[in-house]
């Protein structure tokens, strides 16, 4: 296809762009992130006599007007310096990048250099580019010293092997550069390959080719790659702890979770190499793998009541409103007085008020000499009960004016209810479907209740093996107290990592499969299958049924049709459209149709003459009173009342406007 060489992930790209962070659909392979141990170069360029300097200890520079046959391009930062023999740089290749890894080289540990010889690459020429300018891409790999018993000693014991230890071995590579060197990978490069194969070079960790967000998904490599995509975006909608500094900011909407926990499996390199506990975005909750009453069909999942009750996924909500204070001019005075022990003086709501629709948040009210009042309102529109948590003045230093604008943080506090979307770390996303009482769910020997209830349809279709390996590590390290290293590349072949959690329960006296015989919440009698039951992090995203629903039993209606008006931010209710009408007249429900089309749209009483068909002017309407004793007399003389769509009556307007008449025949009745 035309659209898909920006898509690919070119040799280059290795350990630079993450293959996994990228979005799903139409931009998915365009919009790339980079590798979390990708660094961007900064340092000062060598110049000319530096460099020639740094040749004179090994050998010298030839000049000359022109290339000779058999001598190579020396290039500087993309500018011809001078020509070398083929074999001088050979040998000196490995004299410079010795003096760019040592701790007491003189060239900076962020330059590039590499060699194209016409023997290994289809080349028409041969170069040797040294490049040392700025805002290049580079990433830490650990030189070998081109020794090749350098693995077979250390290839099982590159764990134990401290990071810092290896400071003087690890060398930062180019993008152009890794292409022309012989990277080691552990993880796929063993065998027949590794005996056969002379490396420069070796990758630290697997897990550097990954970006932040998609190398904090644990067990990434047993998952099917589009779960670990929709991760990356499921992970950004996550309720966590966006930052510590709330008192000083205003954020138009901000979520919190307001008991997170830190992960039980985690990747310990990301996760605590960089320090996220400081930042949890999710919660430990014990799951079991079953249907329960059919409440979590497809993607829906059953929660504890009793776990809600005790604060799990709680989250506060805040929203911040500037306000602009109007002035009307003249001499004003500007007081509020109700009466309310928590309205201040300056028209404003006192911190840790609480508010709830309706409420008047600011008042100000303005008394001009001539005696007329004005007033100026701002109310709480929320339909759920929010506290005052912030209240800032703002005004003009510099011109020394009065306030000219305030800021309110307002903060409310959510529970979970049906239709919220929570997800695991695996793309496994749901919304909650039932809220069971403690007692009437399934219970194990021990008298652990889970939290979560998870079908089992959730799992073969998706091929997530990540989320069931997380359930049995959350599950041995919660017995055991200590965190499972979960990050991916690291077991295969004969180090399984099933198996080594699976081995952990069977010591502590559980089922080796983690699975776990539970009672009937409902009859006690135990459950006919074993279930597997497992603890996982769980995530609580910011889809809720709160920020959403939509419903009006009278909503606003527009001043120029006076039919509903649709959105939720107006207060209107969803849209009754065309197709919703197509649908009422498939199904043959036309009086329903009357009913949402007119009667609860934009019904309207008319007053139409019998003889000329048009519409009478309203302030007949008090003389027609006046003769009710007589009406059935004189009933062919007067108007007629008909129930119309207002929107006919204006149509019949406008065509008026532009010397159309229309008539009305209503008919004898």
């Amino acid at each position: 296809m035309k659209n898909t060489a920006g898509r690919k992930l070119l040799p280059q790209s290795w350990g630079f762009l993450c293959p996994v962070h990228t979005p799903d659909g139409p931009s998915c392979g365009i919009l790339n992130h980079i590798s979390f141990s990708t660094l961007t170069v900064f340092c000062n360029p060598v110049d000319n006599n530096s460099f020639n300097a740094l040749f004179l200890r090994y050998g010298k520079i030839k000049n000359f007007p022109e290339p000779l046959k058999g001598l190579v391009t020396i290039n500087l930062d993309g500018e011809i310096v001078g020509y070398s023999s083929d074999y001088f740089l050979k040998w000196f290749i490995d004299k410079l990048r010795s003096e760019k890894v040592s701790l007491f080289g003189i060239l900076p540990k962020n330059c590039e250099f590499f060699y194209i010889s016409r023997n290994s690459m289809k080349c028409p020429s041969k170069q040797f580019d040294f490049s040392s300018q700025d805002s290049r891409a580079s990433r830490p790999v650990n030189w070998c010293n081109n020794s090749s018993n350098f693995f077979s000693e250390n290839l099982l014991f590159r764990n134990s092997v401290s990071f810092k230890n290896q400071l003087h071995t690890i060398e930062l590579v180019g993008a152009f550069e890794q292409n022309l060197i012989n990277i080691f990978n552990f993880e796929f490069q063993t065998g027949l390959l590794l005996k056969n194969t002379r490396v420069s070079h070796s990758e630290i960790e697997s897990i550097g080719i990954l970006s932040l967000i998609a190398g904090s998904t644990p067990f990434s490599n047993l998952n099917q790659s589009p779960r670990n995509i929709y991760q990356c975006q499921m992970a950004k909608q996550s309720v966590g702890t966006p930052y510590y500094t709330s008192w000083r900011r205003n954020d138009s909407k901000s979520y919190l979770l307001l008991a997170p926990q830190v992960p039980i499996v985690r990747n310990k390199i990301i996760q605590d190499g960089l320090k996220l506990d400081s930042f949890p975005n999710g919660f430990n909750a014990c799951i079991s793998v079953l249907t329960y009453t059919g409440f979590d069909m497809e993607d829906a999942i059953v929660i504890n009541r009793s776990s809600i009750e005790r604060g799990i996924s709680f989250s506060s909500i805040t929203s911040s409103s500037l306000i602009e204070l109007k002035s009307f001019g003249g001499k004003t005075k500007q007081y509020f007085n109700r009466g309310k022990d928590n309205i201040e003086e300056d028209g404003l709501l006192g911190a840790d008020s609480r508010v709830s629709k309706g409420d008047p948040i600011f008042l100000q009210k303005f008394q001009e000499n001539i005696g007329l009042r004005r007033e100026s309102f701002f109310c709480y529109n929320s339909f759920e009960k929010g506290i005052v948590d912030q209240i800032k003045i703002s005004s003009d230093t510099l011109k020394k004016s009065k306030i000219t604008k305030t800021s309110i943080k307002i903060r409310s506090r959510r529970k979970p209810i049906v239709g919220d979307k929570f997800a695991s770390r695996h793309g496994q996303k749901g919304v909650i479907s039932y809220d069971f009482f403690a007692t009437d769910l399934p219970f194990s020997e021990n008298g652990i209740i889970p939290d979560i209830l998870f079908n089992p349809n959730g799992l073969p279709s998706r091929m997530t093996m990540g989320l069931i390996t997380e359930c049995l590590a959350g599950k041995s390290g919660s017995i055991t107290g200590s965190f499972n290293d979960s990050s991916p590349f690291r077991y295969s072949g004969d180090r399984n990592s099933f198996g080594k959690f699976s081995e952990q329960l069977r010591q502590v006296g559980f089922q080796y499969f983690g699975s776990e015989i539970l009672y009937s919440g409902y009859s006690g009698e135990p459950l006919e299958v074993e279930i597997f039951t497992g603890i996982v992090h769980y995530q609580r995203l910011r889809h809720m049924v709160s920020d959403k629903f939509q419903i009006s039993n009278k909503s606003p209606v527009n001043n120029l049709t006076r039919q509903p008006i649709k959105g939720r931010k107006s207060g209107g209710a969803i849209r009754f459209g065309e197709m919703e009408r197509d649908a009422l007249l498939g199904h043959g429900c036309t009086y329903l149709l009357h009913d949402r089309i007119q009667v609860s749209s934009d019904l309207h009483v008319s007053l139409i003459e019998k003889k000329t068909g048009t519409f009478v002017d309203y302030n007949k309407r008090p003389f027609l009173e006046n003769f009710n004793g007589k009406f059935k007399e004189i009933s062919k003389k007067f108007p007629k009342r008909i129930l119309m769509p207002y929107i006919l009556k204006y149509l019949i307007s406008e065509l008026a406007a532009i010397n159309i008449k229309l008539k009305i025949n209503i008919g004898e009745t």
